[in-house]
């Protein structure tokens, strides 16, 4: 199983970039490098489809909690909002 490559930002992104948001003021508090690290690879050897990076997940996480949004309405969230796109690593080109 191989890591999916995400956040590869493009024009559209930089086209798109909109005001700063509270989202964006948190990801930019946390170090995440320590976290990162801890989390690791999820990858692992063998064939399989390609996954999310453990830290992506983990942004996906917080934002549902944050929000109380079930795994679905934040599949939908993070079709619909920049922010939340932008805070769990996502460009505008990444499929969620």
């Amino acid at each position: 199983m191989v890591d999916r490559v995400v956040g590869q930002l493009s024009l559209a992104d930089a086209l798109a970039l909109s005001d700063t948001t509270q989202l964006d003021q948190i990801a930019t508090v946390i170090d995440w490098m320590p976290i990162r690290a801890l989390l690791g690879q999820r990858s692992g050897p063998g064939k399989g489809n390609t996954s999310y990076p453990a830290e992506t997940l983990l942004r996906c996480l917080f934002l549902g909690v944050w929000n109380n949004l079930s795994d679905p309405a934040l599949e939908m969230q993070l079709r619909d909002r920049l922010s939340f796109r932008r805070f769990a690593g996502f460009s505008l080109s990444d499929r969620t």
